[in-house]
């Protein structure tokens, strides 16, 4: 297994850890901090994967299902935890978010099968994974960081601000979603 699958593989365990502490330490102040770590963690392995496969030529057909399949783990799990723990305060929200991330892998799986081409994200898809990966690690830090100090108007407004980068990151997975359905509706023709 080279080092961009082991890094995929890596963000499956991360995913899977921070569902488990979470579910299991949910009532304690320093949960927030360890879904925090794997969330962190988990981001930078992301982008590191596809750099170090790109750049040495390491592409898998591991890592062409897996890739993407472990950043929807990571971000549809770390979404129902903010909504579950109160920081996205609308649950429709995360509906929209991973209704969108599950469609986009599905059509990442269909362009995989239709011939193994792989999509690469546009511009729309990664402002849309910066601003969401932001804004969630960040939110995730400011919980945890609630959870030690006396409610804050300061800490309050930081909220308040990442949470509306949280909503322009729907904004922007719808935008992406609609954009990428559109380029790659060849896969969607029924022969």
């Amino acid at each position: 297994m080279n080092l961009p699958n082991k890094l995929t593989t890596l963000r499956l365990l991360l995913s899977i850890l921070l569902v488990v502490f979470y579910s299991i330490f949910k009532n304690y102040d320093f949960v927030m901090w360890i879904v925090g770590a794997c969330f962190i963690i988990g981001s930078i392995t992301d982008f590191l994967d596809g750099y170090i496969a790109r750049k040495h030529n390491l592409v898998t057909g591991f890592g062409k299902l897996m890739d993407p399949l472990a950043d929807k783990i990571l971000v549809i799990s770390t979404i129902i935890i903010l909504v579950d723990y109160n920081v996205i305060p609308f649950f429709w929200i995360s509906i929209i978010v991973i209704f969108r991330e599950l469609l986009v892998l599905g059509v990442r799986l269909a362009s995989l099968e239709g011939g193994g081409e792989v999509i690469a994200a546009d511009y729309l898809g990664k402002a849309k994974t910066l601003t969401q990966m932001v804004s969630m690690s960040v939110l995730i830090i400011l919980a945890g960081i609630n959870n030690y100090i006396e409610p804050s108007k300061v800490i309050d407004g930081f909220i308040l601000g990442f949470q509306i980068l949280f909503y322009i990151s729907v904004v922007l997975a719808v935008i992406s979603g609609f954009n990428y359905f559109w380029k790659n509706k060849k896969y969607f023709k029924t022969k």
